[in-house]
């Protein structure tokens, strides 16, 4: 049988037979060509100039998502390409032991590059990261006249601060609290300690903090 007595289907099974591996390598090809086309240069993923991390056992993705919205279209001055991201991290070694560890590598890693900047943590996390040294002084808080009058505004809806740290219980920030579903525990929302985007930190607390 020859290439010419063949009909269109013997054709389409010899093409097949004999070139399965390069069309599929072709057609591979093609697809991460079109994702790298797709993620750089027709729909690149932003730049996140600020990042709100939630160290809990259960959350509320929808309302997370309709918050972050809020933030990057109402009181972030951001640019087109760049956003603020919330992001959870669930810490439940007892139901999901292999999401706690992928929790906890996330956070070490983000932590050592220094990609931290609000974070919303239980009782027990606060402890651990008290004892790191994870928490920015209120007093570096208060350096500017910014911070000093979210601080201001904050002690005078009763907050305190733990240890001279900024770390204020998350009933004071009305915006935040729905975040969190587990209502019996106690959490916490204070700034990174390395965290260089201070400016933008007040500005999104100061947000948060309103009714």
């Amino acid at each position: 049988m020859t290439w010419k007595t063949m009909n269109r289907s013997e054709k389409m099974e010899h093409i097949w037979a004999y070139y399965r591996v390069h069309i599929l390598f072709a057609i591979a090809v093609c697809l991460i060509l079109g994702s790298l086309i797709n993620n750089y240069w027709l729909n690149p993923a932003p730049d996140i100039v600020m990042d709100i991390t939630i160290r809990t056992k259960s959350h509320d993705v929808v309302y997370a998502r309709q918050l972050e919205d809020t933030l990057n279209r109402q009181v972030m001055n951001v640019a087109e390409n760049e956003a603020l991201m919330i992001e959870f991290l669930e810490i439940d070694p007892e139901i999901s032991p292999t999401t706690t560890m992928t929790s906890e590598a996330r956070f070490m890693g983000k932590s050592s590059v220094m990609a931290l900047d609000i974070l919303v943590v239980d009782e027990e996390n606060k402890d651990f990261l008290m004892e790191n040294q994870f928490f920015m002084p209120i007093e570096e808080m208060k350096a500017d006249m910014e911070g000093a009058n979210l601080v201001e505004r904050l002690e005078a809806l009763g907050a305190k601060d733990i240890d001279g740290k900024f770390l204020m219980k998350l009933d004071y920030f009305p915006k935040l609290r729905p975040l969190i579903q587990d209502e019996e525990e106690n959490y916490y929302v204070g700034v990174f300690a390395l965290s260089s985007h201070s400016e933008d930190i007040i500005t999104v607390l100061n947000y948060l903090l309103e009714e």
